[in-house]
């Protein structure tokens, strides 16, 4: 059963801070350091100051985490940040440019209660890597506080959330801006006692998958066993319907080999290589129309399509479910990566022959610019593929997915 219930939420004070667009940031996860430094610029109550505070803005040598506790302290001392005095649930819009054409996606926002992965209520869907969960925990431990939200994604058969949002959405919206991300945000409030009864009653009898999120919830689960403290039990979640089309991004691969040229493809096992001479575009549009499985693409100053030879109707371990055999992800790694990199994922990432993009332009930037060899393409993996994996009890590999879009940072948060 998956435990949600409303919450007072912390926002900005729009007349302390003016504008809603000069406090809010992309999530900690995809700020880069130039980012980083203009938001620092952009306003001295920028979230950024929260989700990455700098090591200088702490006295007496206190860590970045203690800073970022004394300014939340401080923002709620001054009336930068403001709680609400009714505890609500919230529905969190987005709407953006997808594939030529205008899409929205919506969402509940809500607290959640931890469970244990094993427990089946709340499913990882990839693995995690143990840096930025160490990262995390000490902010949570700093701040006690939800500072970002963990996207999870459930199933509404019945349309029982659907037709509580539909409600609202034709209603005015709380906030309604477009951020620097190009993406329409708008925010309403749920407070009738037989919706929020209505939304609560529909997870119930369902489970959650984590689209994004998973180091904080595994930090967030570390931290309630840690403390024993109920008010560290729950998390905020921002839930995706299934059955909403949502956007799954694939995430590209990089890869630096001293010896690559134009016959290292061919040597592939298993592999035929097909020349296209339609560019980036014409090459993605190939994979994405193919009637064949596991159709790869790759950028080395030309572009080509790899295709299994055989279909791919093979295992590549036998402890794996099907669902997990079939994966794009991992045929890649095992009939790919691997024959052309030496060491697991994690020690040709910390060697930089491996890196991770999900924009294909850039990745053909970095191969014109020498610092990669080749680029490797991935069609995306579908909501279906994602959840036969775990109901499998199985998990894919990091760096899997890209769900679209992200939630901003700053929007809603929330003190244990």
């Amino acid at each position: 059963m998956v435990e949600l219930k409303p919450f007072k939420r912390l926002r900005y004070n729009i007349e302390a801070v003016g504008s809603i667009g000069d406090v809010v940031t992309l999530p900690y996860d995809i700020i880069t350091p130039e980012k980083q430094e203009r938001y620092y610029r952009q306003s001295e109550h920028n979230y950024v100051r929260l989700i990455l505070a700098r090591e200088e803005d702490g006295d007496n040598g206190d860590s970045r985490y203690e800073s970022a506790r004394r300014t939340l302290d401080k923002w709620m001392a001054e009336g930068v940040l403001v709680e609400d005095e009714d505890p609500g649930l919230f529905i969190y819009e987005e709407e953006f440019d997808f594939n030529g054409g205008r899409k929205r996606q919506a969402g509940i926002v809500g607290l959640v209660k931890l469970e244990p992965f094993e427990k089946g209520v709340i499913l990882p869907h990839e693995k995690v890597y143990n840096t930025a969960i160490e990262d995390r925990y000490s902010l949570l431990k700093a701040t006690r506080s939800c500072l970002e939200m963990i996207i999870g994604v459930f199933s509404d058969r019945e349309r029982r959330v659907l037709e509580v949002m539909r409600k609202y959405v034709s209603e005015a919206p709380e906030l309604d801006f477009e951020h620097e991300d190009e993406v329409r945000h708008r925010l309403w409030k749920i407070t009738d006692k037989d919706d929020l009864d209505s939304v609560i009653s529909a997870f119930r009898d369902d489970k959650v998958i984590i689209a994004d999120g998973h180091h904080r919830y595994t930090t967030a689960l570390k931290y309630y066993s840690d403390s024993g403290d109920e008010r560290a039990g729950y998390m905020l979640f921002l839930l995706w319907s299934m059955e909403d089309d949502l956007k799954v991004l694939p995430t590209h691969r990089l890869l630096k080999r001293d010896s690559f040229d134009s016959t290292t493809l061919e040597g592939l096992e298993g592999f035929e290589v097909e020349d296209v001479d339609s560019g980036l575009e014409g090459l993605l549009a190939r994979m994405g129309d193919s009637d064949e499985s596991h159709v790869f693409g790759v950028y080395d100053g030309g572009f080509h399509l790899l295709k299994l030879v055989d279909g791919g109707h093979f295992v590549l371990d036998e402890s794996k479910s099907m669902a997990w055999n079939g994966l794009d992800v991992n045929i890649m790694r095992s009939k790919i990566i691997k024959p052309l990199l030496s060491g697991e994922n994690g020690e040709c990432i910390d060697r930089g022959d491996l890196a991770f993009t999900k924009d294909a332009r850039k990745a053909v930037e970095k191969v014109d610019a020498g610092e990669y060899d080749v680029a490797f393409f991935l069609n995306p993996p579908s909501i279906d593929e994602i959840r036969d994996v775990v109901d499998a009890g199985e998990r894919m590999p990091q760096k899997s997915t890209y769900f679209y879009p992200k939630p901003l940072s700053g929007i809603l948060m929330c003190r244990l």
